[in-house]
């Protein structure tokens, strides 16, 4: 029964996005806290955040302004957009939201090692 109402929410959720994207404001900071590092260390900021149709009918959550600060507020990484394509399987087959692709918009990003050997990540200068 769970299965068959998945189903229809996931058709009915495509059908209506055949008309265009849908806007997601309330669910901003919810993707917020699933991006965090486990270590909360630093934090994602997400202006906005829309759910569309992709490439071959795939639902896509659409992140617009994502900016990655470190601990003192510094900005590490800075993206136009960031696209998540879910995977209906997972959502049909046990009910949760899985990524299938991930693509960032013109990324442009600094690997650093440091003395201690690890690495950091930081946007251009």
């Amino acid at each position: 029964m769970l299965v068959t109402l998945a189903i229809i929410a996931v058709a009915g959720l495509a059908l209506r996005l055949t008309l265009g994207p849908i806007q997601l404001t309330w669910l901003t900071p919810y993707l917020e806290r699933a991006l965090a590092p486990a270590d909360q260390r630093n934090k994602f900021e997400i202006r906005s955040a829309v759910a569309r149709l992709g490439e071959h009918e795939r639902i896509e959550l659409l992140g617009r302004g994502v900016t990655l600060r470190g601990p003192g507020g510094q900005v590490l990484i800075e993206l136009p957009e960031i696209e998540i394509g879910l995977s209906l399987r997972a959502l049909v087959r046990h009910g949760i939201l899985a990524p299938a692709s991930l693509r960032a918009t013109a990324p442009l990003l600094i690997l650093t090692r440091r003395e201690a050997g690890t690495i950091g990540l930081s946007a251009s200068p």
